[in-house]
């Protein structure tokens, strides 16, 4: 074959392909379904809706598509009687696509191996059901996921208009921060890298704080009260577990010569150990794990106490 007759014979796949879209000065309206978590993790479960709610603001700011909202596609889906976030094959996304009055549907997966994740794309032409075009993206941390999934929204961008958008450069994705102080760091991490606004989804944000580390010629002898809550409050949410676990972490990195005591409060004031060297550290790890949960909140009482 020829290179002309090659070129020739290209150029008619691509017209096949994506004749049905028109030209790249036309708008493409496209439907974003939710991705199938694969990974069989559970915890990547909020992944299913959230990477298409990126997906979908990262594709709006091409002009030349028009994106199918999310609540439209509910609408169908009940009518339906599917899930958004159910298993959809290809010949149900077609569907789905005709009844939203898309030329494309996009749908995908997230899957894992090892220690790397991966998201899969697949753009379907609804009038054809003909996979038009397919991207993955791959990533190895939680910070690394926003990026991935820009990188897809790009690479899609780019193959239907051959228009760049650098969209995965428009944003630095970093851990929220270090903040470090004269004898202080500290640092702040959230249970996971994204969330839907609006979706009533807990998120919980871990703040862990660190003294600078001291050479142990240098430090003095340290004389240590801790004042726990053990008021009935504090029987919920596991907060006295947490409580004792940060009273034994801290009893157990204390030198055999600082001095620590332990006062807890509820309705009464008790001193559970009174002043003395951390040396007797078993012991006082067996009075720690002995307090319990009751009574009202004498803060004013405990905080004197110690």
């Amino acid at each position: 074959m020829s290179v002309q007759r090659f070129f020739l014979a290209g150029a008619v796949l691509f017209a096949v392909l994506f004749g049905g879209f028109g030209t790249a000065t036309e708008d493409l309206r496209v439907a974003v379904l939710d991705f199938q978590n694969q990974t069989g993790q559970p915890e990547l479960n909020y992944l299913e809706a959230a990477i298409p709610s990126v997906l979908i603001t990262d594709l709006s700011i091409c002009e030349q598509l028009t994106l199918v909202e999310r609540a439209r596609l509910q609408e169908i889906l009940d009518e339906m009687q599917l899930a958004l976030s159910g298993v959809v094959n290809d010949e149900q996304a077609t569907e789905i696509g005709e009844l939203a009055g898309a030329d494309a549907i996009l749908v995908g997966s997230i899957t894992a191996g090892g220690q790397v994740f991966r998201i899969d794309g697949r753009l379907v032409d609804v009038a054809s059901g003909q996979v038009i075009l397919a991207e993955k993206r791959s990533w190895l941390s939680d910070d690394e996921i926003l990026l991935a999934v820009d990188e897809l929204a790009e690479q899609i961008i780019c193959k239907l208009t051959g228009v760049e958008t650098g969209v995965s450069r428009d944003f630095i994705y970093e851990p929220l921060g270090v903040v470090e102080y004269h004898v202080l760091k500290m640092e702040t991490a959230l249970d996971q890298p994204v969330w839907l606004n609006g979706s009533g989804e807990a998120v919980f944000l871990q703040v862990d704080i660190y003294s600078k580390e001291v050479p142990a010629r240098e430090r003095i002898p340290l004389n240590l009260a801790l004042v726990i809550d053990r008021s009935g409050s504090m029987a919920s949410a596991r907060k006295l577990d947490y409580a004792r676990q940060s009273a034994k972490f801290i009893l157990e990195n204390l030198a055999k010569d600082d001095i620590i005591s332990i006062v807890t409060y509820g309705s009464k004031v008790q001193l559970v150990v009174p002043a003395q060297k951390a040396a007797a550290k078993r012991k006082t790890i067996q009075l720690i794990d002995e307090i319990t949960a009751g009574g009202a909140t004498n803060l004013s009482g405990g905080m004197l106490e110690g």
